[in-house]
């Protein structure tokens, strides 16, 4: 059996790991030296990668990090890579990103020559959910850990449709980091990027069946542009109000935590390191378990969204459309329900003090200025083709 003729189901997926054979599809390179066993990290956008990224980076252990290596912004390596190097300057503040030490792709510089070339367009978000249409996606991740300089660390926003395809071909260690979803789906919330994401995400060639559900749903259609700049342009058009918005991004969260449980190595709640000290400790341990010494996951600072009883049962019918999305897809009532314990079992009780009330005012303020500009920019826009419509039939604006 190849990766080219495998196309598993959930259930299928979740029958293989129970009888064992799954052991063989995700056997990958046994010849691998152990100073190359790659550390894969896989998230969703906005969920502490930054922070765990800059652990390892500070971590005494020989670490190569690299940070979001499928982000759009690395085709840059093909021709311009010198603009990589101001690339974190410009959104740290934006992004409230945590201070680096380093340049975000300091790493991918300073093996620029061996990487020229070798980034496609289609890595970022066309083969999310097939990397078999992108010929160059396994030959370029297997450039960054072959380049390395040190043991490799990949930390990933955008590989949680494909960790199986990583698995299987570079085998190494996977971790999957997670976060409460609505806390998660709110910081998105400080510009339109994250939620464009989403939608570049959907966008992919060969989606699952889940996903070509949700697009009908919501009535997207492909979008196929020669870069991924006028891509991104067409998408941001795409008309999405804030419901839609969260159910496109708990589809995705729901996604990542059925399918990426039983393959990764671990999992890190940082909603727990936040509030743990002894769940802490034990991830300390798990790391250490599986020779993933001297990274320091104390101090974790992830706020989290303070609910009230209106909120909570908003967001509980927007996911409960998400559930019966998956369910129509054939995924089982066990396999969605043990996802969504997994998130209660995790999720410490936010405390109510003044400064966490502060952020999610913020954050309240902050979303609706941003879709009160989006209405104004809209009406401009409708403003502008009414009057060119009038124009052209001769009539007075």
């Amino acid at each position: 059996m190849t990766l080219k003729t495998m196309r598993l189901s959930v259930k299928q997926t979740v029958y293989l790991l129970k009888i064992g054979q799954m052991q063989y599809i995700l056997a990958g390179d046994e010849n691998m030296p152990k100073k190359k066993n790659p550390i894969f990290i896989h998230s969703l956008f906005r969920s502490g990668s930054t922070w765990l990224f800059e652990r390892f980076r500070e971590s005494s252990a020989s670490y190569w990090c690299y940070q979001e290596p499928y982000h759009e912004a690395l085709i840059a390596l093909n021709a311009n890579p010198d603009t990589l190097l101001s690339f974190s300057e410009a959104i740290t503040h934006v992004l409230r990103h945590p201070k680096m030490k380093a340049p975000y792709f300091q790493e991918f510089y300073e093996i620029k020559d061996e990487l020229k070339g070798l980034f496609d367009k289609k890595i970022s978000y066309d083969s999310f959910f097939d990397p078999l249409v992108c010929p160059a996606f396994e030959p370029y991740t297997k450039a960054l850990v072959d380049n390395a300089q040190g043991r490799p660390v990949l930390q990933c926003c955008r590989s949680f449709g494909r960790v199986s395809f990583l698995k299987a071909a570079l085998s190494g260690t996977h971790i999957l980091l997670w976060r409460d979803p609505v806390s998660q789906w709110l910081s998105y919330q400080i510009n339109d990027y994250f939620d464009n994401m989403n939608l570049s995400l959907l966008n992919a060639i060969h989606p699952p069946e889940v996903m070509q559900l949700l697009r009908y749903e919501i009535g997207f259609k492909e979008v196929r542009a020669e870069n991924y700049q006028e891509e991104y342009s067409i998408l941001l058009k795409f008309p999405l109000g804030s419901k839609q918005r969260y159910q496109i991004f708990f589809t995705f969260w729901l996604y990542h935590m059925i399918h990426n449980f039983p393959l990764c190595d671990m999992d890190i709640n940082v909603d727990r390191l936040t509030k743990d000290p002894e769940y802490t400790e034990y991830k300390k341990d798990e790391l250490n378990n599986l020779d993933i010494p001297d990274v320091n996951i104390t101090q974790c600072m992830m706020p989290a969204t303070v609910q009230s009883k209106t909120g909570e049962r908003y967001f509980n019918t927007l996911e409960n459309w998400v559930v019966h999305l998956f369910r129509q897809a054939g995924y089982s009532a066990d396999i969605i329900e043990l996802a969504l314990q997994r998130r209660q079992e995790q999720q410490p009780k936010p405390k109510y003090d003044k400064k966490s009330l502060i952020e999610d005012a913020s954050r309240a303020r902050t979303m609706a200025y941003r879709y009160a500009d989006r209405l104004s920019e809209a009406l401009k826009e409708n403003n502008q083709l009414r009057a060119q419509v009038n124009a052209l039939e001769g009539k007075k604006i």
